[in-house]
């Protein structure tokens, strides 16, 4: 948690609180999986958020909501229930690929949904098999007599890599904008530098050189000469 921390006491903004929130409640989330699976939510909402602003958000946020959710079918292990939370599971998942699809203009195709990459694309075909697996199979061969416990076993590690995944990119993507505001900042304060420099050099009444300026490049020199040359010939031949 504390480089989100960090990050947000160095440039607090509402964007950045809700990153903050949602890699928190991840971080906690990955700590207390088998005592709290619900508490994955807590991570999904306010991604949400950003999911509509932020391609990489929404990209990351169909993965998290996708596992996620699948993760949480042990929770409702009943026979008449699986038909009903398999149906609101493949409804909501395909309405989110859809909107967020459209929204930013990627309407997948045959070898990719929208947003993700083959790979991704792939993880989550697999959720079929292992799906069909744990709902019919394990009964049906009689492995729930020997191994009552493996279904949930299967789908938490299964589900694991890809959430552990989403979290160490969501890291990333505050990473990378960390270092672009750092970047953006440091050409601020130096055009900032360069023109109060270049103010004080054309006001400046004594003659001057180029070589006392090494930082000008030639667009720079350019306009020095050009307001020098308005003052007075004098200082330009000087130059």
């Amino acid at each position: 948690m504390m480089p989100s921390l960090f990050r947000l006491f160095r440039r607090c903004s509402k964007r950045t609180f809700l990153e903050t929130i949602i890699l928190c409640a991840l971080t906690s989330f990955l700590f207390g999986w088998h005592v709290h699976e619900k508490a994955i939510l807590i991570s999904i909402i306010p991604l949400s958020l950003l999911a509509f602003d932020s391609r990489e958000h929404a990209r990351y946020f169909l993965l998290l909501s996708t596992f996620g959710g699948f993760s949480l079918f042990p929770l409702i292990f009943t026979g008449p229930e699986s038909l009903i939370k398999i149906g609101l599971f493949v409804g909501y998942t395909t309405f989110l690929f859809y909107t967020l699809g459209e929204i930013h203009g990627d309407h997948g195709s045959t070898f990719h949904l929208p947003l993700l990459n083959r790979l991704e694309t792939f993880s989550i075909v697999l959720l079929i098999p292992l799906c069909v697996y744990v709902e019919c199979l394990h009964t049906i061969l009689h492995i729930d007599r020997i191994l009552p416990f493996l279904p949930l076993l299967l789908i938490s590690i299964y589900c694991s890599f890809f959430i552990v995944y989403c979290w160490i990119r969501l890291h990333a993507i505050e990473a990378h904008q960390e270092d672009e505001l750092t970047i953006v900042e440091s050409t601020v304060k130096l055009n900032s530098r360069k023109k109060t420099t270049m103010t004080t050099l054309i006001a400046d009444d004594r003659p001057a050189t180029l070589l006392d300026h090494q930082w000008i490049n030639s667009d720079q020199a350019l306009e020095c000469l050009k307001a020098i040359k308005e003052r007075t010939e004098n200082q330009l031949r000087d130059f």
